[in-house]
């Protein structure tokens, strides 16, 4: 079995082209999924972002400073960090962790990365500027979803990956049945072609389609052998028919030249070899 002979079946076509469809509605599915767990997560940050926003905003820098050292000496909340700083970016309270740049500064929540505890990490937040002059940064860790996100892209890569190996597996295995099937009943083919009619064409459990083009071929197939054997019969029976007069005509045209002696003897020899070439050419034309 050659692969191109695999690849150009309708059977594994169809699989492959099914196997894509597939492929494309997971993948819909999958980013539609992804997208809405990040929005309803995100929106969810955003309201405890400004929920404290509106909360700390309109206290003063020690008001703040007390509520933050509170905060921290009670429950230090590393996913979810607060901070002052000083106009030249400078720790003054709440969660350690470097204020990132100024024009990373916004009103509304965004995400942003910055450094805590000497790495690189991920947050979303929001930073305003105190009448002070001060900083204020709220902020959410945003690490997990992002590792959250990695999962899922993973596990997608990894399902799509598993899918389509046995998608083609499975495609491979249908066409492969097509193959052998289409060999089988090639070498039928060929056979009733070289005169044997007794050949009729394999099912071998095929597809419904390839076994009621079967049945048909077969069924004609049953046909030609009726009509060849009628035709052999009535061949059979010419042959007998011409058989009888041919015999009687040789025989006359041998008794002639052995027998006859004179002129009338020839002529009624030959006469009697026009009357039986007549009764032939009426056969002929009864036929």
């Amino acid at each position: 079995m050659r692969l191109i002979e695999l690849v150009h079946t309708t059977s594994f076509r169809l699989a492959i082209a099914f196997l894509v469809l597939f492929a494309v509605a997971s993948g819909a599915l999958f980013a539609f999924l992804s997208w809405e767990t990040r929005d309803f997560l995100t929106d969810r940050t955003d309201e405890w972002l400004l929920r404290e926003v509106t909360t700390f905003s309109p206290l003063d820098d020690q008001a703040i400073t007390s509520r933050l050292a509170t905060r921290e000496s009670v429950n230090a909340v590393k996913e979810r960090p607060i901070s002052l700083f000083d106009p030249h970016g400078v720790l003054l309270a709440g969660s350690p962790m470097a204020l990132p740049a100024a024009d990373k500064i916004k009103p509304d929540p965004h995400n942003f990365a910055t450094l805590r505890a000497g790495k690189r990490a991920h947050f979303r937040g929001v930073m305003r500027s105190l009448p002070s002059g001060n900083t204020l940064l709220i902020a959410q860790d945003v690490g997990e979803l992002r590792e959250f996100n990695d999962v899922l892209t993973n596990a997608m890569i990894l399902g799509a990956a598993v899918t389509a190996a046995l998608g083609l597996l499975g495609a491979a295995f249908i066409g492969a049945g097509s193959v052998r099937q289409i060999h089988t009943i090639s070498d039928a083919t060929r056979n009733i072609m070289s005169g044997d009619l007794t050949q009729r064409l394999p099912a071998l459990g095929g597809s419904g389609d390839v076994r009621r083009l079967v049945k048909v071929v077969n069924s004609m197939l049953d046909e030609i052998e009726r009509l060849m054997h009628e035709v052999k019969g009535v061949c059979d029976n010419i042959a007998h028919d011409m058989r009888t007069p041919l015999t009687r005509m040789l025989a006359g045209l041998e008794r002639a030249r052995r027998r006859a002696v004179t002129a009338d003897e020839y002529a009624e020899y030959v006469d009697g070899a026009i009357v039986e070439t007549q009764s032939m050419l009426k056969t002929f034309s009864a036929l």
